[in-house]
């Protein structure tokens, strides 16, 4: 089950968000490029069949998907990691995935604790595995990855410095720390250590700065 917020899923026109982060994501699912001198960093890659619409998304902000180096992802759920076959194919770029969730990308959901067993998308091997706070550097930019687990295994916020106007701004893209509809918290069995992965989550968002705050959909940091 995908939730549905109160917002579409249209066609929103890419545009920069500050220094060097741009958003090329839909209405309700996020996609953000993160350019730096030596490539491009790509945050999430919605469904597969928002493929098209993400790379005309990242030509019309003047550049090209064949110079993404890096796609990384909130959490394994298919709205994030739905398009993420077809964009490493596009871009021969590597993927980087928190360690708790590469199973899930790999096995296309199939592994997913809210599931039912049933594949829901193209399946990708992590071509490097990341740890709690582990930094990603590229081009003199860096990501921190961040465990906030809960709503996936591995659930991963992400933040970075943007550069505006000779000023610095921490920014940090949240994963989600939504409760899964209909998915018991307590003596899970496929998930026994949830309760303790949220209060944990909740501890690290609590601890980053932030000035520029986004998210892994479009609602949570009301970008309409």
């Amino acid at each position: 089950k995908i939730y549905n917020p109160p917002y579409s899923n249209d066609l929103v026109d890419p545009y920069r968000i500050i220094g060097n982060i741009y958003y090329v994501g839909m209405g309700n699912y996020t996609s953000f490029l993160i350019t730096t001198p030596e490539g491009l960093i790509l945050l999430d890659t919605m469904v597969e069949d928002t493929v098209p619409t993400l790379q005309k998304n990242i030509e019309t902000l003047g550049f090209n998907v064949g110079d993404i180096k890096i796609i990384l992802q909130a959490h394994a759920h298919i709205d994030h990691v739905g398009g993420m076959d077809s964009m490493k194919n596009l871009s021969g770029a590597r993927v980087l995935v928190m360690a708790e969730d590469a199973q899930g990308l790999a096995d296309g959901g199939v592994s997913d604790f809210r599931g039912d067993g049933t594949q829901l998308w193209m399946g990708v091997e992590a071509d490097q595995l990341l740890s709690d706070g582990e930094k990603i550097t590229l081009g003199g930019v860096t990501m921190v990855a961040h465990k906030t687990a809960g709503h996936s295994k591995g659930c991963t916020t992400w933040s970075t410095v943007a550069e505006e106007d000779g000023e610095s701004y921490d920014v940090v893209f949240v994963c989600s720390n939504r409760v899964n509809d209909g998915i018991p918290m307590i003596n899970n069995p496929k998930y026994p250590t949830m309760v303790e992965d949220y209060i944990s989550g909740f501890e690290t968002l609590k601890s980053l700065p932030s000035d520029v705050f986004l998210g892994s959909h479009a609602f949570f940091f009301n970008m309409h």
